[in-house]
């Protein structure tokens, strides 16, 4: 596996420069150590809105595609570390427990999938609050500054 190299953008982006920050199945791809700092990298260049998609939990991603080492995840993430930052945040793909590691569901029955399909959508419904318990999560936090961008949208 390749050492993550350091990639400085603190310097990239001036602040409230970006009416939408959108990390979108990113972030779980760095090390702990590597992305700590970005969330407050975010918020400062966020005038709007910041989006983040993420797996819930550590998703060890042990079977690559196409061999691709940028593929593996290198750290989880869980709900209530973005519920403190200020996000809001939904479940989403219904259960964790339906799910294997590339979010393919774990039974492989082409004859169960429809039925497997219809489940993973009624426990939708319970995962959009009880994050923790769902496959993904989206957070949603709202950073409108004076610009009167974020009227208008909620989360």
């Amino acid at each position: 596996m390749e050492k993550e190299k350091e990639i400085n953008v603190e310097n990239t982006f001036r602040d409230a420069s970006c009416d939408i920050v959108l990390a979108s199945q990113i972030i779980e791809h760095f090390s702990r150590s590597f992305i700590n700092v970005k969330p407050s990298f975010f918020d400062r260049i966020s005038r709007g809105k910041i989006i983040i998609t993420v797996p819930v939990g550590y998703n060890p991603k042990q079977h690559l595609e196409d061999d691709n080492p940028w593929q593996a995840h290198k750290s989880a993430w869980h709900p209530d570390e973005f519920k403190i930052r200020g996000f809001k945040v939904y479940g989403y793909d219904g259960a964790r427990f339906l799910r294997g590691e590339r979010g393919e569901f774990k039974i492989k029955s082409k004859m169960l999938m429809p039925f497997l399909f219809a489940i993973s959508l009624l426990t939708q419904l319970v995962t959009r609050k009880f994050v923790s318990a769902s496959y993904q999560m989206l957070c949603i936090k709202n950073t409108a500054r004076d610009s009167g961008f974020g009227r208008g949208f909620s989360a």
